[in-house]
């Protein structure tokens, strides 16, 4: 053996024990038929049986088909590609799905044969994440404050997070603050009004305008007692659905199925309250978020403070 295919071999076990990355060396099936050690914890099956396995359907990625073919135009032309982000299913315990930076390399025989792929794999979730977080919290800080009245700012704010953060939002005020009184102090009394300020998703409970006590023993009105933000899972026999027939058809029939209550607050002063709702493909809400919407509202309750706030008159937005 000369002394290139020494270094060549160094590199390689170098590569295949030491690398960060995640390796794969696919035969022209695209079955994984080596692995480097970092690949531990990565992928939902265990290290041990991942050979043999097609690669697409060991990540259990989101769209195996659109992967393969990518993989196979890489085989059969030989030009590389780089950084691909991929989602999985589902990530590992039931996760929220991941997302993975992919990128394949056509391995050659000294004929120029295509022999099969290294494909390297790298979780790049939380990147991604705080990117978006980052986003959304731009598009808030741009689109709401534009006009310092607070039905007006209500509608910016559920414009800037649907559908970036959220399939659905909905704002309600505190009616006494609609009107340019100063807001009450936490806990909130259960009969003070509220006013559905904004809304903006697949369908409403309730007409925008529409000025209504909360229901006690919700999120919402837990929320204005201790002015926490909550991440709540929604489900059929969930009691508080029971305490709001309208809003639970709402959520029924608009497939959310991941909220998060918080408060428009300031200073101990309820202003209102915000919910956010995922539905259908969009992945449920984590705790994580929470942090988020904590920024999102802050920065709306900060610019709707206004004396010259007034009640303007609503269109319905009920389907």
């Amino acid at each position: 053996m000369d002394a290139g295919s020494h270094w060549d071999l160094a590199i390689l076990r170098a590569m295949f024990t030491h690398l960060p990355m995640h390796l794969h060396v696919l035969d022209d099936r695209l079955r994984i038929v080596r692995v480097n050690a970092a690949m531990h914890g990565l992928c939902p099956t265990s290290v041990a049986s991942v050979p043999g396995q097609v690669f697409t359907e060991a990540y259990r990625l989101a769209a195996p088909e659109e992967e393969a073919a990518v993989a196979r135009r890489v085989m059969e032309g030989g030009e590389p590609v780089f950084d691909r982000m991929v989602r999985s299913v589902q990530g590992t315990a039931g996760s929220n799905p991941r997302i993975h930076s992919i990128s394949y390399v056509r391995l050659e025989s000294e004929s120029g044969r295509a022999l099969g792929l290294v494909a390297s794999v790298m979780d790049v979730t939380d990147r991604e994440r705080a990117l978006r977080r980052l986003k959304i919290l731009e598009e808030v800080r741009r689109q709401v404050g534009e006009r310092l009245e607070v039905m007006a700012v209500c509608r910016e704010l559920a414009n800037a997070v649907v559908p970036a953060f959220s399939g659905i939002a909905v704002v309600e005020v505190i009616e006494d603050v609609i009107r340019g009184e100063e807001p009450p102090l936490a806990p909130v009394d259960p009969g003070v009004p509220l006013r559905r300020a904004a809304f903006r998703g697949l369908m409403s409970a309730y007409p925008v305008g529409e000025v209504r006590k909360l229901p006690y023993g919700t999120p919402f009105s837990r929320v204005l007692a201790d002015l926490r933000p909550r991440v709540v899972p929604v489900e059929e026999d969930s009691l508080w659905l029971a305490a709001d027939p309208a809003r639970a058809e709402a959520i029924k029939r608009s497939g959310a199925h991941s909220l998060i209550v918080a408060p428009l607050a300031l200073r101990g002063q309820a202003l209102g309250v915000v919910s956010f709702y995922r539905h259908g493909a969009e992945d449920p809400f984590e705790a994580e978020d929470i942090a988020l919407t904590s920024d999102v509202c802050a920065h709306a309750r900060c610019v709707s403070r206004t004396p010259a706030a007034t009640p303007a008159s609503e269109p319905s937005q009920r389907p």
